[in-house]
C-alpha cells in the first residue's frame, strides 16, 4: 500500500490536468471565444490578417469586392448566424409551453464540478478498494485494477444520479399535466405529438395542460416514472452500506493484528508475560475504535450527499420537453428577440469596423485611386439575395412599450401566430 500512497498524488495531478483541458475545452467551444479568435487573427499585428491582406486587390467573383473583402466577411459571417423573429418567437413558444422557460443546461462550471467530486470519491475509495482486488497480484497491477474500478464506479453513479434527478422534473410536469386532466375531466390527456418544427399554435385550441404534455410525452401513454430513481437509490444504498461494512471489517483486522504483535514486541521469547499484556485491555483502544466508527459513519455521509448533489443537479438543469435543448439553443437562452440579438448585432459591428479598416488600409497603398462603397451589412443582404436564409440584418430599435404591447397582442390570439417566414431586410439597418 506504499506504493499505492505513493501514486495517488500523481494520480490526482494527472486527473487535474485532464479537468483542466476539459475547462479550457469548454471555454473554446463558446460561440463567442471562437469570434474573438477571427478577430484576433485579423486584428494581430503585422502577422494579421488585415496586414497581409492591404496587399491584395484582385477582384471578387462577385460585383463590387474583392477577394480580401470576401474572405473577411465570410470569416465573420460564421459568427453571426441568427433566426428570425417568426422563428425565434415558435421556439421560444415551445419553451413556455412545457415550462421550460427559465431553465438551462447543466453550465460547464457545474460539470466540472461533478467531475472533481468524482475524482474524489475515486481517491476516498482507492485505500478501501486497493487492497481487496487480486491478492496474487503486483501492487502496481492492483492500482491499475483499483483505478479501473473506482473510475467506474464513479462514473455509473454521477451518470445514475443525474438522470435520476432529471427523471424526477419530467415525470413531476407529467404528473402534474394528468392531475389537471383528471381534475377538468378534459377529453383527452393528449391530443397530438407536437415537433419543435411545427408552428406552436397547431394545438392553441386546447388546455394548457394538454399543450405540455404533447410536447413532453415520448408517447400517449407516457405519465413519467421513477425507473431511475429507484436504481440510484439502490445503489447508493449498497455502496454507503458495503463501503462501510469493509471500513469495519478492516478495522477489526488491524486491530486483532495490533493486538497480537505488541505484546510480543514488548517481550520477546517469553510467551507468559506476553499473554498477559495481551489479556489487559489498551486503555484507549476503545476510544479508536468509536473514534474510527465515527468517521466511517461521517465518510458515507459525505457520500451521501455528493450523490444528492448529482441528484439535485439532474433535477435542477435540463428540459421536461422532448426538444427543449435544441429550442434553448435557437434562442440562446434570452427571454426576447432585441435581447437576443444584441451580442449578434455586435459582433456584426465588430466585422463591419474591421472591413473598414482593411478598405482604408487598401487606399492608402493602393496606386490609383479607390473607391469602396459597401460595408459588412451590404454583404449580408446579398448573401439573403442568393438564399444564404441563416443570416439576418438586425431588427429595428423600438422602445420597450412597443415590443411588449406587440407580444402582449400575440399571446392573447395564439391560433393568430405568425408562420415560420424570413423577416424582410431592414432597408435602414
Amino acid at each position: 500500500m506504499q506504493n499505492l500512497a505513493a501514486l495517488i498524488p500523481q494520480i490526482a495531478a494527472w486527473l487535474a490536468i485532464v479537468v483542466g483541458v476539459m475547462a479550457v475545452a469548454a471555454i473554446v467551444a463558446g460561440r463567442n471565444t471562437l469570434f474573438w479568435l477571427t478577430d484576433l487573427s485579423y486584428t494581430f499585428p503585422v502577422l494579421g490578417k488585415l496586414a497581409r491582406f492591404s496587399r491584395d486587390y484582385a477582384k471578387s467573383d462577385y460585383d463590387g469586392w474583392l477577394n480580401v473583402e470576401d474572405t473577411l466577411c465570410r470569416d465573420y459571417a460564421k459568427h453571426v448566424a441568427a433566426r428570425s423573429a417568426p422563428e425565434f418567437e415558435n421556439n421560444l413558444e415551445y419553451l413556455r409551453l412545457t415550462y421550460d422557460h427559465g431553465r438551462k443546461p447543466m453550465p460547464h462550471g457545474i460539470l466540472l464540478l461533478l467531475a472533481l467530486l468524482v475524482i474524489l470519491e475515486g481517491l476516498g475509495f482507492s485505500y478501501l478498494l486497493g487492497s481487496l482486488l487480486s491478492f496474487e497480484a503486483s501492487e502496481n497491477t492492483r492500482t491499475l485494477l483499483m483505478i479501473a474500478t473506482v473510475s467506474v464506479l464513479a462514473a455509473i453513479l454521477l451518470w445514475t444520479t443525474h438522470s435520476a434527478g432529471h427523471q424526477l422534473y419530467r415525470t413531476g410536469v407529467l404528473r402534474s399535466c394528468f392531475q389537471q386532466f383528471q381534475t377538468r375531466k378534459s377529453d383527452g390527456f393528449t391530443s397530438q405529438i407536437v415537433d419543435l418544427s411545427e408552428i406552436q399554435s397547431i394545438d392553441a385550441d386546447h388546455p394548457s395542460h394538454v399543450r405540455c404534455a404533447n410536447r413532453v410525452v415520448s408517447r400517449p401513454d407516457d405519465r413519467g416514472n421513477y425507473i431511475w430513481v429507484w436504481i440510484a437509490a439502490f445503489l447508493i444504498v449498497v455502496v454507503a452500506v458495503g463501503s462501510t461494512v469493509l471500513r469495519l471489517d478492516t478495522l477489526s483486522s488491524v486491530e486483532a493484528q495490533d493486538a497480537q504483535s505488541v505484546p510480543a514486541a514488548l517481550f520477546p521469547g517469553n510467551p507468559q508475560p506476553a499473554a498477559a499484556a495481551q489479556a489487559s485491555p489498551d486503555a484507549g483502544a476503545g476510544a479508536r475504535h468509536n473514534a474510527a466508527v465515527v468517521g466511517f459513519g461521517i465518510l458515507s455521509a459525505i457520500f451521501i450527499v455528493t450523490q444528492a448533489v448529482g441528484m439535485h443537479v439532474g433535477y435542477r438543469y435540463g428540459f421536461a420537453g422532448k426538444q427543449g435543448e435544441e429550442a434553448f439553443k435557437a434562442t440562446g437562452g434570452h427571454a426576447d428577440y432585441w435581447s437576443y440579438w444584441a451580442p449578434i448585432q455586435h459582433r456584426m459591428d465588430v466585422a463591419n469596423g474591421r472591413l473598414h479598416s482593411l478598405q482604408r488600409k487598401l487606399e492608402a497603398r493602393a496606386p490609383h485611386e479607390l473607391y469602396f462603397g459597401k460595408n459588412f451589412f451590404d454583404f449580408v443582404r446579398e448573401e439573403r439575395a442568393r438564399g444564404a436564409r441563416h443570416l439576418h440584418l438586425p431588427p429595428e430599435d423600438r422602445s420597450f412599450d412597443v415590443r411588449y404591447a406587440e407580444v402582449q397582442a400575440s399571446r392573447a390570439k395564439p391560433s393568430q401566430a405568425p408562420e415560420l417566414q424570413v423577416v424582410a431586410d431592414n432597408p435602414s439597418a
